[in-house]
Parts: structure tokens; C-alpha cells; sequence
């Protein structure tokens, strides 16, 4: 393995020093609702059970940090400058709300939508909680952007002017995706008489006898 020079030795220090400020600061902003309510429970403001409930607060939320931290080092820079930019911000409260969302999600693709409006509430859950503001949109929105691809068709363009294979991770992308079907398949086809693709499934499968 060749040796850093000097200038890139130099520029892996500053780097690091990045990261190591920006993780820093995650951590005092995750400890101060602790340091709050540790004060509060020294002027008699606050029980002890309430004191004990921030703390529990804290550890799951220390648990977030730490495993958004142990993510590679190109991938904490990438975060550090997107924050210097102002492109970005990560809170490790929302993280965990964002992940509560995707794990009702998880559960609700078991039990998928029957129509148009639940399939956008569910989206919007997620997307909300997971700052995807490109994908709240009213149903009247979502219902135009499948009936433009319907014709054809065209699932795929539907999910890339949708914006649902933008995402971190194959996993992340893949639950975008689950979501963005169940929009596709409650969605009335005009040229169908208003029927949604579940329901022309519905109609496909023989009866039993």
C-alpha cells in the first residue's frame, strides 16, 4: 500500500477533526434534554420516574447515534458537508421516528391499501417522518402522475418521476418503492371504467367452486 504524502495526510487530519466536532455536537444535543432534566429533578421540579424516563430517552436515542456513527468515513463526510452547505440536517430523534414509520410500513405492506387515499396517508407518514417532502403530494397529484403512465403501462417512469429510487440504501429504496405500488395499484385507470389494478386482479383470479 503506497504512503500518504504530506498534503494528503494533512487533508485526512482536517477530515477527521470534521467529523469528530460534527459527532460532538450530535452527542450535547442528544444529552441536554438529560442535563435539562437532571436540573429540574435538583430544584424539585421533577420526579424521580420522570427524570428516569428522560434518561431511558437518552440511551435509545445514544443507541441511534452510535450506529449512525459507526457508518463508513466517506459517507460521515459526505453528512458533515451537506450540513456546512445547509443541504442537510441530521437529528437522531427524528432518525428514530423516521425508522418507527418505516417499520409500520414493513407491517403495513402485509396488509397493503384497497384505495388511493389510504395509499397516500401511508406515504405520507413515511415520507413526513423521513423529510421526503418531494413526495407529499395531494391524491389528486398522485392519481395524474400514475393515469400519465397507465397507458403504457410504464411503471418503471412512473417510480422515476416519483422520485422513489432516490434513496441511501438498496433496503430504503426498496421500501419506497413498496409504497409507491400501493399509490400504482389503487389508482382508477380511465381506460378501464375506473377500475384499480387490484381490483382488475380481483376479477382475474377464477372463482372457487
Amino acid at each position: 500500500m503506497p504512503r500518504r504524502t504530506a498534503e494528503e495526510k494533512r487533508r485526512r487530519a482536517q477530515e477527521d477533526a470534521k467529523i469528530a466536532a460534527y459527532a460532538a455536537a450530535k452527542y450535547r444535543l442528544i444529552l441536554q434534554p438529560v442535563i435539562a432534566a437532571a436540573r429540574r429533578y435538583d430544584e424539585g421540579e421533577v420526579d424521580w420516574v420522570e427524570l428516569d424516563a428522560v434518561i431511558h430517552g437518552y440511551t435509545i436515542v445514544q443507541r441511534e447515534a452510535w450506529i449512525f456513527f459507526a457508518q463508513k468515513r466517506r459517507d460521515l463526510l459526505r453528512c458533515v458537508e451537506e450540513e456546512e452547505r445547509g443541504d442537510a440536517y441530521w437529528d437522531p430523534v427524528d432518525a428514530l421516528d423516521a425508522k418507527r414509520a418505516r417499520r409500520k410500513a414493513r407491517y403495513d405492506a402485509k396488509h397493503p391499501p384497497t384505495t388511493l387515499a389510504e395509499a397516500v396517508i401511508r406515504l405520507t407518514e413515511v415520507a413526513r417522518a423521513d423529510g421526503r417532502d418531494d413526495l407529499i403530494r395531494p391524491l389528486s397529484e398522485w392519481e395524474a402522475l400514475v393515469q400519465r403512465h397507465i397507458v403504457d403501462a410504464n411503471v418503471i417512469g412512473f417510480m422515476e418521476e416519483a422520485g422513489g429510487y432516490v434513496a441511501a440504501d438498496e433496503a430504503e429504496m426498496q421500501e419506497w418503492v413498496d409504497l409507491l405500488t400501493n399509490i400504482w395499484n389503487t389508482t382508477p385507470q380511465p381506460d378501464r371504467g375506473g377500475l384499480t389494478a387490484l381490483e382488475l386482479i380481483k376479477q382475474a383470479r377464477p372463482k372457487r367452486g
